[in-house]
């Protein structure tokens, strides 16, 4: 799931913004929804939760837990300025979003 300049406001992407001393917190809500294995990523532009599941609904539901709980902001406003990818979509995604940061 990801809120970035194209999908989300500038307060959205502000709100959900991950500092540094909020790491813990944040990545604690997808384990404690039963994801082995998520990351979180946050440039000036762009946040999004990488999770793995074996169902995608399960990691799309813990990202946006994750996102809603981080910015205090109601889960429909979350949920119409974001965007969900699986599988390959999401593969390409991420390997996009490697590539910028290198």
């Amino acid at each position: 799931m990801c809120v970035s300049h194209p999908s989300g406001t500038a307060a959205l992407r502000n709100a959900v913004h991950l500092e540094e001393q909020r790491q813990p917190e944040l990545l604690g809500r997808p384990r404690a929804a039963g994801l082995g294995e998520a990351i979180y990523l946050s440039t000036c532009d762009r946040s999004e939760v990488q999770a793995v599941a074996e169902v995608s609904d399960l990691a799309a539901a813990a990202a946006e837990n994750a996102f809603t709980a981080q910015a205090s902001v109601p889960r429909p406003k979350v949920r119409v300025r974001s965007y969900r990818l699986a599988g390959t979509g999401a593969l390409r995604q991420s390997s996009s979003c490697a590539n910028c940061l290198a």
